[in-house]
């Protein structure tokens, strides 16, 4: 640019030192001052503060968004607790499930064996006595009519019946001409009562 600028000069006529000398300290104070500006950004680049001002300038956020290692093992933790008392809530209705219908079960069972009992005769003996015993359950499951002390149902377990039978008694007191009549499946026991004369 220095040669181009002094070749300028001398093109025109104005063969002066001076102007050429004064042409070319102008150029070089602006390349020096270029420079300066240059090692000054440089500078201010690699500063700290310069980097803030570059990122204002440009208006890059250095905050990051998203989480962080212990933020998402925090929030597996809870999930697993939460899945796990649901785990265990489940198995606890599964297990009260299976008891009501077991309890169910043994009520209609019981129900049945004191209606079986109580259709009999005014004049069967076993209505008539004192009397306890295990109650015999007609299975057919063999293809043939059996008396078993246990029955076995299907998705509810094995149920026994017993009973216990009170000539002239209601309610546990004397009362003549009325039977009582007890029966237990499972720890479940239902009673009911029958006029005999």
């Amino acid at each position: 640019m220095q040669q181009s600028e002094e070749h300028l000069v001398r093109a025109r006529g104005c063969i002066n030192n001076n102007a050429i000398s004064e042409i070319m300290t102008t150029n070089r104070d602006r390349i020096n001052t270029v420079k300066i500006r240059e090692k000054n950004a440089l500078e201010l680049h690699f500063s700290k503060k310069g980097r803030a001002m570059v990122a204002d300038a440009l208006h890059i956020n250095n905050k990051q968004s998203g989480f962080t290692l212990i933020e998402l093992l925090v929030a597996i933790m809870i999930l697993a607790i939460g899945l796990s008392a649901v785990a265990t809530m489940q198995a606890v209705a599964l297990d009260s499930n299976s008891i009501a219908n077991r309890i169910s079960v043994s009520s209609s069972l019981a129900q049945q064996v004191a209606e079986e009992i109580s259709s009999r005769s005014i004049a069967d003996p076993l209505l008539n006595a004192n009397s306890a015993g295990t109650y015999q359950f007609v299975d057919w499951s063999t293809g043939a009519q059996q008396l078993v002390n246990s029955l076995s149902i299907a998705g509810a377990g094995t149920f026994t019946a017993s009973y216990t039978i009170r000539a002239n008694t209601f309610n546990g007191a004397s009362f003549p001409g009325m039977t009582e009549i007890q029966v237990m499946v499972n720890n479940v026991t239902y009673t009911t009562h029958k006029m005999v004369n």
